[in-house]
């Protein structure tokens, strides 16, 4: 028994909670329905007391004159509060984010003064018989349009009733039709109430869903880029990786051939760095690697591609750059690598890079593969004069090997 009602008490909880979040979106959602109903209402009471008013036929009794005129006259009334409600649901729909507050109180406030119509018509109705279906059209418009909580609407059908209850004495003095006007009203009254409760709970359960989904496509399409960008990036570094580099450099060198400009290459390599992982570890020589990546990237601009080729191995393609850009900006690498030593695990690790640059004049319609060719035989020529220099390829020697 007492696990059957922990249930039910979670259950009862997780239901508040979920009415809680779903409360300001609901709230919004009534006004908006509110809006179109309030267009509609405003013709009909104009229409209502144009008829009862001017066009119906003369009555044959005072009572009937006198029910006519008032009829008429809560169309009247009725119609200018919609119409102030409806400027103030307008306003606040036009409101980038609606104000909660003010929105539930409009919501509530609108649908009141619906209900306050309902009463007002099955309480002149009783003049003339014991009609109270003005009062249960009214409660179950309301009951799918407020889109109230169930305690809310509770308390609104409760109140809205009991001030028929009493009020239909002021018209009604048959006691029989007074018990059957209170008796249909109660019915009526039930059924909105329930109606409101399942409408309220299909748009909790909807709009859960529709958050749920919002969600797990948010949480797709994050896991899409993320596999994107590790299919085009080195996840160490950061930087992108060989494949990403050859297609984004192919692309580079057709627009240098579409708008005539030099393009410049260079390849740098890491010196002596598998004896960073046999002396200091493997951790180190990935702090080594993500450091240069991150010096590398600092020299570089917005529009230069860099690589991580593999291994301590790194590529950077610059567009509208000549031989004697090129070389500047290697030569900027190197010295940066050189004056600032990896600290990992309270030691400073020194290294150094090698790196051969090459380039393409404007109107060269050589292949990367040539250009990457180029520039690797110039690294080659650097590690063997020496390591940790910039060495250019048309400096090089001529060498089949690659570094």
């Amino acid at each position: 028994m007492s696990d059957a009602f922990s249930r039910l008490r979670a259950w009862f909880r997780a239901a508040l909670l979920d009415s809680a979040h779903i409360q300001p979106e609901a709230t919004a959602e009534s006004i908006r329905r509110f809006r179109i109903f309030m267009t509609l209402g405003i013709l009909a009471n104009i229409a209502y007391l144009s008829y009862f008013w001017w066009l119906a036929p003369a009555a044959a009794t005072p009572l009937q004159q006198r029910y006519g005129n008032t009829i008429g006259l809560i169309h009247a009334v009725n119609a200018a509060g919609l119409v102030v409600c409806w400027l103030c649901c307008h306003h606040l729909l036009r409101k980038a984010a609606m104000p909660p507050v003010q929105a539930r109180l409009l919501q509530v406030l609108i649908a009141a003064w619906v209900m306050a119509f309902g009463i007002s018509l099955s309480v002149a109705d009783q003049w003339v018989g014991s009609n109270t279906t003005n009062y249960v059209m009214l409660s179950l418009i309301v009951a799918m349009l407020a889109l109230l909580r169930p305690v809310a609407a509770a308390l609104l059908f409760a109140v809205a009733y009991l001030a028929l209850y009493h009020a239909m004495t002021l018209t009604q003095n048959d006691k029989a039709m007074l018990d059957m006007a209170r008796s249909h009203s109660f019915t009526g009254t039930v059924m909105s109430l329930v109606a409101s409760v399942v409408m309220w709970r299909q748009y909790v359960s909807a709009a859960l869903l529709r958050r749920q989904l919002t969600e797990s496509n948010a949480s797709l399409e994050k896991k899409q880029e993320e596999l994107s960008y590790l299919a085009t990036h080195d996840a160490l570094t950061g930087l992108r990786n060989r494949r990403a580099f050859l297609l984004e450099a192919e692309h580079e060198l057709n627009r240098a051939l579409r708008y005539p400009s030099e393009t410049g290459i260079l390849i740098a390599d890491l010196d002596h760095f598998k004896r960073v992982n046999d002396r200091y570890g493997h951790p180190a020589g990935d702090a080594v690697l993500r450091h240069f990546a991150d010096l590398l990237k600092a020299q570089l601009r917005d529009s230069d591609i860099a690589a991580r080729l593999g291994g301590e191995e790194f590529i950077v393609l610059l567009p509208g750059t000549g031989t004697a850009g090129t070389a500047v900006v290697a030569e900027k690498i190197r010295r940066a690598i050189e004056a600032a030593p990896v600290a990992h695990a309270d030691q400073h690790i020194a290294i150094t890079v090698s790196i051969g640059v090459s380039s393409l004049p404007a109107h060269d319609n050589s292949a990367i593969d040539t250009l990457y060719g180029r520039a690797d035989q110039a690294l080659y020529a650097a590690k063997a004069e020496g390591r940790n220099r910039v060495v250019h390829a048309e400096a090089a020697p001529s060498h089949p090997a690659s570094a």
